[in-house]
């Protein structure tokens, strides 16, 4: 039996309903990134309290597959960085954002 996993102290915690946001860096077939959840964070963070960002990473490569997720401590605030950042240009690419459906909403 192996023994369970301690948190690293890193913020993975999804936010309430209507607080989590799927995020995708347009990217053509083949391309690879170098964004990262460091920089999700960073980005994200100007709107609100982020509680969760993760950018997908390829294991084998450990580059960015060029989407993640983003989740903030209330709604307005993912609202707020949702109208901001959807169709902006970050590092290169342009952004897509959506709210993501797992709430129910």
């Amino acid at each position: 039996g192996g023994g369970g996993a301690t948190a690293t102290g890193e913020l993975k915690t999804k936010g309430p309903p209507g607080a989590n946001l799927f995020v995708v860096r347009k990217m053509r077939r083949g391309e690879y990134d170098t964004f990262n959840d460091e920089d999700l964070r960073r980005e994200f963070s100007r709107y609100g309290t982020v509680t969760r960002a993760e950018m997908t990473m390829d294991k084998e490569t450990g580059w960015s597959k060029g989407f993640g997720f983003v989740s903030f401590s209330a709604p307005h605030e993912a609202d707020a960085a949702l109208v901001a950042v959807h169709g902006s240009w970050i590092d290169g690419r342009e952004m897509k954002v959506e709210k993501t459906h797992e709430d129910g909403s």
